[in-house]
């Protein structure tokens, strides 16, 4: 088998086309023994915006407009579900992480250069060496802004229908690594 099709075979078992998906959601949340077995599991702490209706969840540690962020967005929207961000603003800065260096290295497409390849360019928006370590939540841009309200304040001016909701606090109840704590979280997206 060459390789493009043992990809797209092995595409095919891991990832649930959206029709699928949309169908499982609306059978999970009908079935009353499945949300008492994830109420049960959290004793009883379930995030109140997972109560009212199934959401469209994405989590990560500052929502920021990016592609990733639209992307989301267009499948909530094809499958009919509210869009909600889990944010976790209490975790520690670290320039090693890919996905929080990223919230403060901006990186502009600024064109096609003359091989054709693109033009990026880059722009530090905190300074880096006395950021490390340090809450997310207590970071500031260059220019004084707090960093969370940085992307928040974008973010609403792109994507206006976001939910942002800061589930630091509910994360510490569950542990203090991720380890200890994100079973719980992909329980209480569940419910």
């Amino acid at each position: 088998m060459d390789k493009d099709k043992q990809l797209n075979e092995t595409l095919k078992e891991i990832y649930t086309p959206l029709s699928v998906a949309k169908k499982e959601i609306q059978k999970r949340w009908k079935d009353k023994k499945l949300k008492r077995k994830v109420e049960e599991f959290l004793n009883g702490d379930v995030p109140e915006v997972f109560k009212k209706a199934p959401k469209a969840v994405i989590g990560r540690n500052i929502v920021s407009p990016n592609y990733e962020s639209f992307r989301f967005l267009d499948l909530a929207k094809n499958i009919n579900l509210s869009p909600v961000c889990l944010e976790h603003l209490e975790d520690k800065f670290v320039a090693k992480n890919r996905s929080k260096y990223h919230l403060c290295r901006l990186l502009f497409h600024n064109g096609i250069g003359k091989k054709g390849g693109s033009k990026i360019e880059a722009f530090n928006i905190i300074n880096f060496k006395d950021s490390e370590g340090k809450f997310l939540s207590k970071l500031d841009t260059v220019w004084g802004e707090n960093l969370v309200h940085f992307h928040h304040r974008i973010s609403k001016l792109f994507i206006p229908q976001i939910e942002f909701l800061n589930i630091s606090k509910w994360l510490k109840k569950k542990g203090k690594k991720s380890k200890d704590f994100y079973k719980y979280y992909l329980f209480s997206i569940t419910h």
